[in-house]
């Protein structure tokens, strides 16, 4: 062998290297530019579903009925201390801090926390019927301290 062959050898063997190394890079370009192109597909995508009335109007009528529920759960709260008031159970200048109704075990029950200045209690009730506003439509079911002392226990 003569070093011509040699060096057509070594030749070769550079423009395979060269052709390896820029196909690859190719390769490896292509594919970080469509994973940065479809990163930004996803956000304009995103910001034209915000953006859509149809979106808006989903998220006002989500918001709108969260909040009819917490009012309705407020109120099951102020109707059971009225009703726990009314009875002589609680005293008249304690007030509901739990936000919304506590579900318990019993299907129509729900408890809520009432705290006075002196001690907390929790007063469970039953909704006997659908209209929450109408205070016939709350019967309280028991009264608890918040060391476990019932102070009133419907039969």
């Amino acid at each position: 062998m003569t070093d011509y062959d040699d060096m057509q050898r070594a030749t070769r063997r550079e423009w395979a290297v060269a052709k390896f190394v820029v196909i690859g890079g190719l390769i490896i370009a292509s594919a970080v530019a469509g994973y940065l192109g479809w990163q930004h597909y996803k956000e304009v995508a995103a910001e034209q579903l915000i953006a859509s009335p149809q979106y808006q109007e989903q998220q006002f009528q989500k918001a709108r009925q969260e909040n009819q529920i917490r009012v309705a759960g407020q109120l099951v709260c102020a109707m059971q201390l009225a009703q726990a008031k009314q009875l002589g159970i609680v005293p008249k200048y304690a007030q509901v801090i739990s936000k919304m109704p506590y579900v318990t075990k019993t299907r129509g029950e729900y408890s809520c926390d009432v705290a006075s200045q002196v001690s907390r209690y929790r007063i469970t009730a039953d909704l006997v019927c659908r209209q929450i506003v109408n205070p016939k439509c709350t019967k309280v079911v028991s009264v608890q301290m918040d060391d476990g002392t019932v102070l009133y226990k419907a039969k």
